[in-house]
């Protein structure tokens, strides 16, 4: 027969403190797909995940540290593409006429750190252009909004590919999903 062993009550004082990292979370829709995203600012990193479907699988970083070095102003605006093809008022002849300000600044590039994939193409084949394309946009936004920021942006990012495969062409976010994530981020920040 076993016998019940008691084990001595503690009394610790409990003292509440802050997180010390500030953390804002939003939800939403994005493209039918409810989407959720945190930003958590620590002292050294700006962390950004962005959840559909529960999953976080691919992960980029943003150096902010970059702009410092870079000889272009990070507050300009990035330039225009050779062409808008989605534009029917774009005049090759007068690109400052065009308003580019939702592009990623140039000097900005996301590297892939973590999260596997496919280089067939489709949904499997995408999420980490998507994820490094957001990952820009991201630390773009962030470096817009404060020129002085240098910490490095981590954007953590778990697409419903299966859902894209299942109802949509196989693009994993499309342009209005595109706005949209960047929508639900820059509310966090």
């Amino acid at each position: 027969m076993a016998t019940a062993t008691q084990h001595p009550t503690y009394s610790f004082p409990v003292q509440p403190e802050a997180f010390p990292a500030k953390t804002r979370t939003a939800a939403g829709t994005v493209d039918g797909v409810p989407t959720n995203v945190m930003v958590v600012q620590f002292e050294d990193k700006i962390l950004v995940t962005i959840s559909q479907a529960g999953r976080l699988a691919h992960w980029a970083h943003v150096p902010l540290s970059t702009l410092a070095n870079a000889s272009l102003d990070p507050t300009a605006p990035s330039l225009p593409p050779s062409t808008y093809a989605d534009d029917d008022d774009y005049n090759p002849l007068e690109p400052h006429r065009h308003d580019s300000s939702l592009l990623p600044l140039p000097q900005l590039t996301a590297t892939p750190i973590l999260g596997g994939g496919s280089s067939s193409g489709g949904a499997a084949g995408d999420v980490h252009m998507i994820t490094q394309l957001v990952a820009t946009q991201v630390a773009s936004a962030i470096a817009t909004r404060d020129t002085a920021e240098s910490r490095l942006v981590v954007v953590g990012a778990g697409w419903d590919v299966a859902r894209a495969r299942r109802e949509r062409d196989g693009c994993v976010l499309g342009k209005e999903g595109f706005l949209e994530v960047i929508g639900l981020v820059v509310g966090c920040l």
